[in-house]
C-alpha cells in the first residue's frame, strides 16, 4: 500500500480524495468519491468518480 500512495504522490500534483456521498445502515456501507489531480507539468484537472459498497 506504501508504494502505491509513494507512486501517486511522485506522479501527481494535488491528488485528494472528495467524499460526495456516504451511506451506513444494518452493516452495509456505500461510498461515492471523487479522485481529483493534475499530472505533474499539467494544468488539467482530472476526476475520477468512484463508487464502492
Amino acid at each position: 500500500m506504501y508504494e502505491i500512495f509513494a507512486h501517486m504522490y511522485q506522479n501527481l500534483d494535488k491528488p485528494r480524495f472528495v467524499i460526495n456521498e456516504y451511506m451506513d445502515k444494518n452493516n452495509v456501507a456505500y461510498v461515492k468519491w471523487e479522485f481529483v489531480f493534475t499530472f505533474k507539468n499539467e494544468k488539467k484537472n482530472i476526476v475520477l468518480k468512484v463508487s464502492a459498497d
